[in-house]
């Protein structure tokens, strides 16, 4: 019995043992093989990462293509008799915008390889110039490090000029640094002879000696001699450092290479762990059961499935992500070529006076409104879907949104036969307190579906109150029209995006689908319902009630009338105070800015200094005082921030005690703390109201100083608006400005104190355009961002003063684009800028 047991435990000892071997060895085979997969992953992902870096880095150097682009295109002109004066154009240009940048030299050769501006480059040296001498862009690499860039000019089938640029080493090492290639390691540029462009990025100082070593540059040798065809080669390499990846990436259309080098445990991150920790499961697991192996398989696979959930949720949401950006960029984009072709169209227009072309001229500038209108609701509905809709909470005129609604409905209505008309209760309050803006945009689009769905009768657009409190009203907007409307089923899908209603029955209206998602998302911020009813075949009724606050209680009356009160009431402006004994300091780069300033404050007969710069107020302070200053922030050599620590701190400043007022155009979330916390005394949001502005100085000047203002007391000073401006905003020509949408009279008069100082700033704006814009040019053109950040910073605020609300937009987002650094977003949209701005020197040239 006792043998048997001996014998059956050797058996079962036996077993375990060779159970054990075969388990080992199995074992050892998958940890290798293992360690192969994550090697495999790690050398893919270095391939994968390398790629984008190089597409990324080969775009970096493209862009400086630009600059010889940009001569090239004046040399384009092929005719004759125009090249000298084409050369001398491009020796011009390089002087004015290149003079004061050593990095870069530009020159000019024929197709002789001749030079004609600048030096003569050999091309049979650099292989990028002989690229360009046979008709093509190329870059190369020169003994001094520099890069030359050449650009091909060809007339008919020759090459006529090659431009070439070289940017220093020292150019390429601080504005293409491969510091912004992130995830792979220590990259060196170099060309594929071997040669170091740029040095390896982020190398410890204990570490430096390992890569200049020889060892390291020849295994770079080694991979461009044993993988020469591919674009990324990558190998695992053992040195003293420890196991290296080392990879060669070939940047395309150029001689440069990214070499790069990863530690093993950078490259395969927390997977370098996963082979001792699955041997060590796997021993463990031999040692289970079957049934606790079973288990552990159905968790795995549950536990597999949770993170495939994640993954598709994680995908859908990026999906999402994707198509707002998408949506955006796409509008942006496509407005920009839509601008080009109304422009065109309209110079077709003024320049000839053939029929048929002046037919085609009209259907080019209809079809364009149209497609704008459709590119407007898209960008619109992306900013709402990606949650940046924002409601403001401004005082406002009801009656002037009314004016501008009929302004944008009646003629479309009437030229359609329609009867349109609006009634409104005379009892509601003209001022009111909300988002004018929005609830324009919906009422428009409600009216303008109306109009479009509607074949004959009439659209009716009515306002009435339904509930007023202590210091608001409830208002029920209904818009009803008498045209095609809606099957019960349809009336659920009207909120859909992209989702036009009986399409069958409506394929010859145009639109996008969006007017009504986009209402619906303003109806949500305004928290309130549209309320639909509609009869198939009869007509359809839009109502929706918002709640305002009461700016004043004064009723509307005759809105039409109302609206020409709202313009006017400046005629019976008084000054709060006068004080002609204090003087006081405005500094503002903007010229236009500090003549406003005077005009505002003129009936207080406040003595007024102006300065342009900081420079200039600190040479005006250290010759007078002052009983305040208003500072601008955003300015050239000296912002208003360190001027403020010049009044306050510079030794014998006698104004170092004056109140001080942020006067800027910069009204983000927090900056008024940021401007306590500098040191000012207060802050005001430019352009700035003249009530406003008043209280302001009568909190911080002298109180002696402030004297009450007596009706009738020096009468020139009092005159009304309407004996001392001359030509009135009465004028057909300033109506028409407004009409077109370019400026807004109520605004302008708003923000320039008076009618007659209104009508001024005009001129004066319209007098500064040409030098203005030719300086936001030079500074885009010399990529001088920060410079140009603030000429349109201060092009935002000037045009904000005359009421040109669009055009201060455009450069409002160029200035946040300069902020961030965003400099894709300047480039398309600069030009865009330009060309509106200086279309205003046409627009107010009878002003």
């Amino acid at each position: 019995m006792n043998e048997k047991f001996r014998l059956f435990t050797r058996r079962r000892a036996a077993i375990l043992i060779a159970f054990v071997l075969i388990m080992s060895f199995l074992g050892v085979h998958f940890y290798l093989y293992l360690m192969d997969i994550i090697d495999s992953v790690a050398k893919h992902k270095i391939v994968r990462e390398a790629e984008e870096a190089t597409e990324f880095y080969y775009e970096e150097l493209s862009n400086e293509m630009h600059v010889i682009e940009f001569i090239g295109s004046i040399l384009e002109d092929d005719r004759e008799e125009n090249q000298e004066e084409n050369l001398k154009r491009v020796q011009r240009a390089i002087e004015s915008v290149f003079r004061s940048e050593p990095s870069i030299l530009i020159g000019v050769m024929n197709g002789e390889s001749e030079a004609v501006y600048g030096e003569r480059i050999p091309p049979n040296e650099y292989d990028g110039l002989l690229s360009s001498m046979t008709g093509n862009d190329g870059i190369s690499y020169m003994p001094t490090g520099a890069f030359l860039f050449s650009h091909a000019i060809i007339h008919g089938d020759n090459v006529a000029y090659v431009v070439y640029a070289i940017f220093s080493k020292s150019y390429i090492s601080k504005n293409h640094s491969l510091d912004i290639i992130h995830n792979l390691g220590n990259i060196a540029l170099m060309t594929r002879d071997g040669d170091e462009v740029l040095p390896f990025t982020n190398v410890a100082e204990e570490d430096k000696a390992f890569f200049r070593s020889k060892s390291v540059m020849k295994t770079f040798e080694n991979i461009r001699d044993n993988h020469n065809l591919e674009e990324v080669a990558v190998e695992k390499v053992k040195t003293v450092k420890g196991d290296m990846y080392f990879y060669n990436a070939q940047i395309e259309n150029t001689h440069f290479m990214l070499n790069g080098v990863m530690k093993y445990e950078d490259a395969v991150g927390y997977a370098a762990k996963v082979p001792l920790v699955v041997l060590a499961v796997y021993v463990t697991l031999v040692l289970m059961t079957t049934i606790l192996s079973f288990f552990l398989i159905i968790t795995s696979v549950k536990a597999g499935e949770s993170v495939e959930l994640k993954k598709a949720k994680q995908e859908a949401e990026d999906a999402s992500k994707a198509k707002g950006q998408f949506l955006a960029n796409m509008s942006h984009e496509i407005r920009t070529p839509i601008n080009a072709i109304m422009g065109m169209g309209e110079l077709i227009t003024r320049e000839t006076n053939d029929a048929k072309l002046q037919q085609y001229a009209f259907s080019i500038k209809n079809s364009a409104t149209q497609l704008l209108t459709l590119v407007n609701d898209v960008l619109d509905f992306s900013k709402m879907e990606a949650g940046k809709l924002t409601l403001r909470n401004d005082p406002y005129y009801l009656s002037s949104v009314l004016t501008d609604v009929n302004v944008m409905i009646k003629s479309r209505a009437e030229g359609k036969g329609l009867v349109y008309q609006a009634k409104v209760d005379k009892t509601i309050p003209d001022e009111l307190i909300g988002d004018e803006t929005r609830l324009k945009q919906v009422i428009v689009n409600l009216l303008t579906n109306g109009v479009k769905y509607t074949m004959a009768g009439f659209v009716h657009l009515t306002i009435d109150t339904v509930e007023k409190g202590e210091d608001y009203v409830d208002l029920r907007i209904s818009i009803k029209d008498t045209g095609i409307g809606m099957k019960p089923e349809d009336v659920a899908k009207l909120f859909n995006a992209f989702e036009r209603l009986d399409e069958d029955r409506n394929k010859t209206i145009e639109g996008t689908g969006l007017g009504m998602a986009i209402v619906k998302q303003i109806m949500d911020a305004m928290e309130t319902t549209l309320e639909v009813k509609s009869v198939y075949g009869a007509g359809s009724e839009f109502s929706f009630v918002i709640h305002q606050k009461v700016e004043n209680w004064q009723p509307i009356g005759d809105y039409e009338a109302a609206a020409e009160r709202a313009v006017s009431r400046q005629e019976s402006y008084k000054p709060s105070f006068i004080a002609p004994d204090a003087r006081i300091l405005a500094v503002d780069d903007t010229e236009i800015n500090l003549k406003v300033l005077a005009g505002l404050l003129g009936p207080t007969r406040i003595k007024i200094d102006t300065a342009i710069s900081g420079r200039q107020a600190l040479d005006l302070m250290s010759a007078n005082r002052y009983d305040l200053a208003l500072i601008d922030h955003r300015m050239p050599e000296m912002d208003g921030m360190e001027l403020l620590k010049h009044i306050r701190y510079d030794e014998g400043n006698e104004n170092h005690d004056m109140p001080c007022i942020a006067l800027t155009a910069n009204v983000v979330a927090g900056v008024r703390e940021m401007y306590l916390r500098a040191g000012f005394d207060d802050y005001l949001e430019k352009p700035v109201s003249g009530m406003r502005l008043e209280e302001a100085l009568q909190k911080y000047l002298p109180k002696e100083k402030q004297l009450e203002y007596v009706e009738g007391d020096n009468k020139e000073d009092n005159k009304s608006v309407s004996e001392t401006a001359e030509p009135s905003t009465e004028s057909s020509e300033i109506k028409d400005l407004q009409d077109a949408g370019y400026i807004d009279i109520a605004a302008g008069i708003e923000y320039a104190g008076t009618e007659e100082l209104f009508i001024d700033t005009l001129g004066f704006f319209r007098d500064a355009i040409d030098k203005k814009a030719d300086e936001i040019e030079e500074l885009y053109l010399g990529e001088r961002i920060e410079d140009y950040t603030v000429k349109v910073h201060a092009l935002k605020s000037s045009a904000r003063i005359i009421g040109a609300k669009d055009l201060s937009e455009k450069a409002r987002l160029l200035e946040e684009a300069g902020k961030q650094g965003n400099l894709d977003y300047i480039k398309d949209n600069n030009s865009d800028l330009l060309e509106a701005y200086r279309h205003y020197k046409e627009v107010l040239k009878n002003i």
